[in-house]
């Protein structure tokens, strides 16, 4: 059951917790914190534990989920990681999590207000 609920996935080197709503990554340092806040509830304090240690013994393979390069597009969405709507650029395929942002990111390549979108909406990916 441990492994359920921490998901290691192995090719990003990150603990995908799957008992969130929006299941997410946790980095090392706060998997023992984010099981006391948000499933103190579900878990019991001895299973938290069994957690954090299940977690600790993949130390030595896990990275910050911050450092993590978020796969191409074509590799397709990563099982069990939440989606969340953003945008994509049309020119160069960047992925962004606010219009605002896409806006600002189009006008190095040409966009003005009121011209066409450079972008289109789209489920992107994030492991934070």
């Amino acid at each position: 059951m441990t492994v359920n609920i921490l998901q290691f996935l192995s090719a990003y080197g990150v603990l995908l917790c799957t008992i969130c709503k929006e299941p997410h990554c946790i980095p090392l340092r706060g998997v023992e914190q984010h099981l006391r806040d948000f499933h103190k509830d579900t878990l019991t304090k001895k299973h938290r534990a069994e957690l954090v240690k299940y977690a600790h013994s993949l130390k030595e393979q896990l990275v910050n989920p911050k450092d993590v390069v978020t796969p191409p597009k074509e590799n397709g969405p990563v099982p069990g990681l939440y989606k969340i709507n953003g945008w994509e650029c049309l020119i160069c395929q960047k992925l962004l999590g606010t219009e605002d942002s896409i806006q600002m990111h189009c006008r190095p390549h040409g966009w003005k207000l009121n011209e066409p979108h450079m972008w289109k909406r789209t489920y992107i990916q994030v492991f934070t």
